[in-house]
């Protein structure tokens, strides 16, 4: 009787061995992802590198999120620090005025770059945003999950500016061409920890061509410790009702 309860226990644990080995590469990312959607609080640092020869590197983007719906974003542009806050389909940032809606204008300016920021939501819709982009996920050295992304998933994360489809494209802000990318994903302990895409393209600024060449990598941080501070002027902007028409 002893012996059958052991080969019972050893199969039980055996099976769940062949389960967790068993399961998609895709599946995987799916369920870490999950899981820090279900997260309280959860933190995050996003860095960029580009080539040596690049004119200009974007600073570290920091955020913050919790189970109230609230995104934070923070990064800084020179001597000043450039902060939005999302919920649902709405993004203030902090402007000279104080806190102001952002509305998509088709410029270079404080909303686009608000709305740009925000338009992927938190990392956990990030993350899953770029999943569905990913052709043949698979796992990868330094223990990634990772694969290319399809032509349409690499233009839209390096399209700059407010999520849009192509019948709101602006012709003074062209989205790049001959996009290529891949992306990495690093689970542990069954939650997503860490991913990064690789993105390449050129766009066309006044009839010259640049190219782009990126590679972004979001570490998440403080998942259930993290406190948000949202200032009380922003939230009410935020949370105002639509204005009646």
């Amino acid at each position: 009787m002893k012996n059958k309860i052991v080969s019972i226990i050893v199969g039980m644990f055996a099976s769940g061995v062949v389960c967790a080995a068993d399961a998609t590469p895709a599946s995987q990312v799916s369920d870490a992802i999950a899981k820090l959607k279900a997260a309280t609080n959860y933190s995050w640092t996003a860095t960029i590198v580009t080539p040596p020869d690049a004119p200009f590197t974007p600073a570290p983007v920091k955020g913050q999120t919790d189970n109230t719906g609230f995104v934070k974003f923070s990064t800084e542009f020179g001597d000043n620090t450039a902060e939005t806050i999302l919920k649902g389909d709405k993004v203030v940032f902090k402007g000279e005025e104080g806190w102001q809606l952002a509305v998509a204008d088709g410029g270079f300016s404080p909303d686009t770059f608000a709305l740009n920021l925000a338009k992927n939501g938190a990392p956990g819709d990030e993350a899953g945003i770029i999943l569905k982009g990913v052709k043949g996920l698979k796992a990868m050295d330094g223990g990634a999950l990772g694969g290319d992304l399809s032509a349409e998933a690499a233009t839209d994360l390096l399209t700059f500016g407010p999520r849009r489809s192509a019948a709101q494209a602006n012709p003074d802000m062209p989205g790049p061409k001959g996009t290529k990318g891949s992306a990495k994903f690093w689970v542990k302990d069954g939650a997503l920890v860490k991913y990064q895409t690789h993105l390449t393209g050129t766009v066309s600024f006044d009839g010259n061509d640049t190219v782009l060449d990126f590679t972004r990598t979001t570490e998440i941080q403080g998942v259930g410790t993290t406190k948000m501070d949202i200032p009380v002027e922003a939230k009410k902007k935020l949370e105002a009702p639509p204005s009646a028409k």
